[in-house]
């Protein structure tokens, strides 16, 4: 019954703090979106540089540098926007799976909860009868 009680406890406070974690998470997502879109926008009004960054990830951030100054003449700092869009669409796609991952870990406790409830329930019908034996038990000793 203590087992219960405690994976009771421990479920609803894990529980609790997924489902703040997640609405942080998706807070950040909005925010970062919408700092994708700024960027997307930025990149817009530059549409003849968008080519140079049709492949860009992390691994290749050392041939960014390189390539985009020698090739299009453009300095590292207006290359920017084009980094930071990447850089936001992998952060946006990270966040997206780790509120995914919460999703399924939230799933799971709210089955569990249920379960809980049911056992404790099945608990406390077994402690009520528990109870009335006792007493009714109790009382033919006395009188014996």
């Amino acid at each position: 019954m203590l087992m219960a009680a405690l994976s009771g406890f421990a479920v609803r406070y894990l529980s609790q703090q997924v489902s703040d974690d997640v609405r942080e998470k998706k807070d950040l997502q909005a925010a970062l979106f919408q700092r994708y879109q700024e960027t997307a926008a930025e990149i817009g009004r530059r549409p003849e540089l968008a080519a140079a960054f049709a492949v860009v990830s992390r691994p290749m951030q050392w041939l960014r540098s390189y390539l985009l100054v020698p090739m299009y003449g453009v300095p590292a700092a207006s290359a920017d926007p084009y980094v930071r869009a990447v850089d936001l669409a992998e952060s946006i796609a990270d966040l997206d799976y780790a509120i995914r991952t919460h999703e399924v870990l939230k799933t799971w406790f709210t089955r569990w909860l249920r379960v809980h409830i049911a056992l404790s329930l099945i608990m406390c019908l077994l402690l009520a009868l528990h109870i009335w034996g006792a007493i009714h038990f109790g009382i033919r000793w006395f009188r014996g």
